[in-house]
């Protein structure tokens, strides 16, 4: 790879991307330090100069540009005051303060599987990429659909604009993790919103990283708190349908075994945590 393109434009950006001639890839640095040789295709194309470093907040949705990177998530008061500040805490584990510097959103996206804590949030909060086509026009996809089960694929000519995040003022957010030391990468993480009245939790979300091959929501747990009602007996419903969702991996940091138990653990801690959001 010797060619590097750093276009002033969105248009002569997607111009580069649509050459049928040449594979480009947008330079979304992850947060995790990635050697030029693992860069695949013909030439990379720096995006520092597009102007999509930017968090515009709307009244129905918050706009995170594809280059915002992980230290201004994790210092925005933006994020940080909302969704109980777990957006801004997942960035701030997620690497070294160099890397967050460096490491964009979009790189978060389109390197997903480690570290995760980034990806969860956003799974939790029904976020949405916004992608420009070669023709300039905007789609919407959820995060999950995007992320394509840990192997996202960016279409040629496509470009990632930013991330749509709805708002709502009874969304309440808990993260809970296990890691050898609180610096260490996560081990298991979880993530669980819900948009709260007294006693029930709305459009719940559980959104799990260490448990599988990939993050990923459980949608049979989130379906079993019956009628929203997030009581003890609730939990325990949902609880039970974790095991089904679960296929973790045995590596040199756990077990399988372990890390099934911890998903569990975890989620169970961080229903009760956001029930008693709920309660007052």
């Amino acid at each position: 790879m010797t060619v590097f393109y750093r276009p002033d434009t969105i248009k002569k950006t997607l111009k580069i991307l649509g050459n049928p001639d040449q594979n480009c890839v947008p330079l979304y640095y992850p947060p995790r330090a990635k050697h030029i040789s693992q860069w695949e295709g013909d030439a990379l194309i720096d995006l520092s100069a597009l102007d999509l470093n930017i968090i515009n907040v709307r009244k129905s949705e918050i706009l995170i540009g594809s280059m915002v990177s992980l230290e201004t998530l994790a210092k925005s008061d933006e994020i940080k005051s909302r969704w109980d500040g777990v957006l801004s805490e997942a960035a701030r584990i997620s690497t070294t303060m160099a890397m967050r510097n460096l490491s964009s959103i979009g790189g978060v996206l389109m390197n997903p599987l480690f570290p995760a804590e980034v990806v969860l949030v956003l799974l939790a909060l029904d976020a949405q990429v916004v992608l420009l086509q070669n023709n300039g026009m905007e789609t919407r996809i959820p995060v999950e659909e995007f992320l394509l089960d840990g192997h996202p694929i960016l279409q040629k000519g496509c470009l990632i604009k930013e991330v749509s995040i709805p708002l709502n003022s009874r969304t309440h957010c808990v993260f809970n993790r296990v890691a050898c030391t609180k610096s260490n990468a996560s081990i298991v993480s979880v993530v669980v919103r819900g948009d709260l009245t007294r006693t029930k939790a709305h459009h719940l979300r559980i959104a799990v990283f260490g448990a599988n091959s990939f993050p990923k929501r459980y949608h049979q747990a989130e379906l079993a708190l019956v009628n929203d009602l997030i009581t003890m007996e609730g939990i325990q419903q949902c609880c039970t349908k974790i095991s089904e969702e679960t296929a973790p991996v045995s590596d040199f940091r756990a077990g399988a075994e372990y890390r099934t138990a911890m998903a569990e653990v975890l989620i169970r801690r961080s229903l009760i945590a956001l029930r008693k959001i709920a309660v007052g």
